[in-house]
């Protein structure tokens, strides 16, 4: 993995250009090998690390992680870095450092990658960012402490994305944004916007072309995986099937595991099989037991916020045992598909069809495509639609998880993200897309096997993402299915037994048997940590759920087992 610390400074001020000297001749002392330089800044790298310099406008670009060039669909109308990101997709960070018309670094992260960018402000008008937060860390010299207040944001909404992180005084660059510091200034701007891909109301008629979708995929699987032996992670559902094919397709030799829980649901070795047989490819079959989980145990990396539940992260540690076995150097997982592909039970896309054609017989249809994917009566759903087509439009709301927490700690706070700042909010299916998109970002970090740019998401790729923006959300419903553009465009190349699906695996009974088989030690972790300790948690609640054996249909032991998970984490910065 190549690692680089970028030093910005702003200002005529000594003080931050003492402390820029300084820290550069730490990062020097630790190896690093200064690469460029003006007056703003200073960019230095670990020795052997790999990156590309590109000319752009103005300045020099430095492309760190794996970037590739997209086709454009006209000459960009932007310059500089914003010209050079609107080219290339990929699982990469671009720093650009320019000299004229005036002295200015750029720092950019791509958008769904695993690539992540830490900053800190070790002096006045001096900022550090990094690639790894162990090296920020080393070169500020300051062990962090929990911010409390960002700690409790993330309890309320985990899967919510933000620039402040759990740690006090270190951000986080939001993917889609550049930071940009100039002699006098700092800035922060989006470079990507989800709704420049959403055609308008009056774009006419939309042309269905899933083939296109298909042809996209191919050329990202292609594109991702070459140059690698990897793991595909199956489970027989229809993303992963999808990749199995398409690994397949482009020639990609690839092996294949599928994770078998210790509980009747998450048993998915069927049709994990079938995908395997249909592509050719060999599948590892590997059973989870409860009593080799631990609770308790502390994450295996650092990261700026609590990471993947506990079940998660007893899965990496099994795909990366594997992937030795086999001798696999990367991960490929489905993972993020049902956000790109829109897998909706909502009745939204029926409100985006009616304001968008005021068909009454397209509209019954969607009506009727809804109901078969909710196994709801069509009343209800015509009832729903016509409840919410009378909401008043605004912003999505964000839902909290409010389960076992402090009630003072409940109280409603506002969000906001910058990709809803130009949204077109009377199109709530569009928007319920565009805020799963953001749902998925915080979930691609914090899992060992993707350091070193390791694991890969291909359906996140962004020329696919930006293909599925354009597609109106009730293509996505048709005839009952749920992520129904997207079957038919592998209606032919997967199999009818997977691409029929209409249940996929879950993993709720063995988190009921994870949570039975460590009541006890559950209580006394969250009862007597620091969450508690901290009054995060409702305690009461806590303990009488624990103490009340009740029967597991409400899955509030996954929120339990989720806020163990936690704990962990504090525990490992206090």
């Amino acid at each position: 993995m190549s690692h680089f610390a970028l030093l910005a400074s702003t200002g005529p001020s000594e003080e931050a250009a003492s402390s820029r000297s300084r820290l550069a001749a730490l990062a020097r002392a630790k190896g690093m090998i200064e690469i460029a330089r003006n007056a703003v800044g200073i960019l230095l790298v670990e020795p052997e690390s790999v990156f590309s310099r590109v000319t752009c406008g103005e300045a020099q670009a430095f492309l760190f992680g794996e970037a590739f060039e997209k086709e454009l669909r006209g000459r960009s109308r932007s310059n500089g870095i914003q010209a050079l990101l609107e080219g290339l997709w990929g699982d990469f960070t671009c720093i650009a450092v320019s000299i004229w018309p005036e002295p200015r670094v750029e720092v950019a992260p791509s958008l769904f990658g695993t690539m992540r960018v830490f900053a800190w402000d070790p002096a006045p008008n001096l900022r550090l960012y990094t690639s790894s937060l162990d090296l920020g860390l080393a070169l500020v010299g300051a062990a962090p402490g929990i911010d409390l207040s960002e700690l409790s944001a993330f309890l309320l909404r985990s899967t919510f994305p933000r620039r402040r992180t759990c740690l006090s005084g270190i951000e986080q660059v939001l993917p889609g944004t550049i930071d940009s510091y100039g002699p006098f200034s700092a800035s922060t701007r989006l470079w990507w916007d989800p709704w420049q891909f959403v055609p308008s109301q009056s774009a006419g008629e939309w042309a269905d072309r899933p083939d296109s979708l298909r042809r996209i995929i191919l050329d990202c699987v292609a594109k991702t995986a070459r140059g690698t032996h990897p793991l595909l992670e199956l489970s027989g559902g229809f993303d992963s099937s999808i990749l199995a094919h398409s690994l397949s397709e482009v020639g990609i030799a690839f092996e294949s595991v599928t994770l078998v829980s210790s509980a009747a649901d998450g048993d998915e070795r069927d049709f994990a099989r079938i995908a395997a047989g249909h592509a050719g490819a060999c599948l590892a079959e590997l059973s989870m037991r409860v009593e080799d989980v631990n609770v308790t145990q502390p994450p295996a990396i650092r990261t700026v916020q609590p990471g993947p539940h506990i079940l998660a992260q007893h899965m990496d540690r099994l795909s990366t045992a594997v992937a030795a076995d086999l001798g696999c150097d990367s991960f490929i997982s489905g993972g993020g598909g049902d956000n790109v592909f829109f897998a909706t039970y909502s009745v939204v896309p029926i409100v985006d069809l009616w304001r968008n054609r005021r068909s009454l017989a397209a509209t019954w249809q969607a009506i009727r495509d809804v109901a078969a994917i909710t196994n709801v009566a069509p009343s209800d759903v015509v009832w729903r639609s016509i409840y919410r087509s009378w909401w008043r439009d605004e912003a999505p709301r964000w839902e909290r998880e409010t389960d076992f927490l402090a009630p003072a700690l409940c109280e409603a706070r506002g969000i906001e993200h910058p990709w809803f700042s130009n949204a077109d909010l009377s199109r709530p299916g569009v928007v319920r897309h565009v805020r799963s998109l953001i749902g998925i970002l915080p979930c691609l970090d914090g899992y060992p096997r993707g350091r070193g740019s390791r694991l890969k998401f291909p359906l996140l790729s962004q020329p696919i993402v930006e293909h599925c923006l354009a597609v109106p959300s009730w293509e996505w419903i048709r005839s009952g299915r749920d992520r129904a553009y997207a079957r038919r465009a592998f209606d032919g190349f997967v199999p009818d037994a997977l691409l029929a699906r209409r249940q996929k695996g879950a993993l709720d009974g063995m988190f009921a048997q994870l949570f039975n088989a460590n009541r006890q030690i559950l209580r006394d972790h969250l009862l007597g940590g620091y969450l508690a300790g901290q009054g995060l948690l409702d305690a009461r609640a806590v303990d009488l759920y624990l103490s009340a054996r009740p029967v597991l249909t409400d899955k509030q032991y996954y929120r339990l087992i989720e806020l163990a998970g936690y704990e962990n984490w504090c525990r490992t910065w206090t």
